[in-house]
């Protein structure tokens, strides 16, 4: 994607996004603050379908505080 000088850049909002350089998210041209852009359609099709599953004790990073928290919140 070609970028003018004055365009505003920022990262695809599909945080499991891996087609940037290094396999970490790719940089995309944001037209609009209201809305999330993304890198393609696939990543934007992933995060709608994907946003609300996987809530449970093994879901999200591994630290000390998550798995506390979701055992007493659940």
């Amino acid at each position: 994607m070609q970028y003018a000088e004055e365009s505003v850049q920022g990262l695809c909002s599909n945080s499991y996004c891996t087609k940037g350089k290094d396999g970490k998210r790719q940089v995309v041209a944001i037209r609009d603050t209201r809305k999330k852009s993304y890198c393609s359609q696939a990543c934007r099709q992933m995060m709608e379908r994907y946003k609300n599953r996987y809530r449970g004790t093994n879901s999200g990073p591994l630290s000390r505080e998550t798995i506390n928290d979701k055992m007493t919140n659940l």
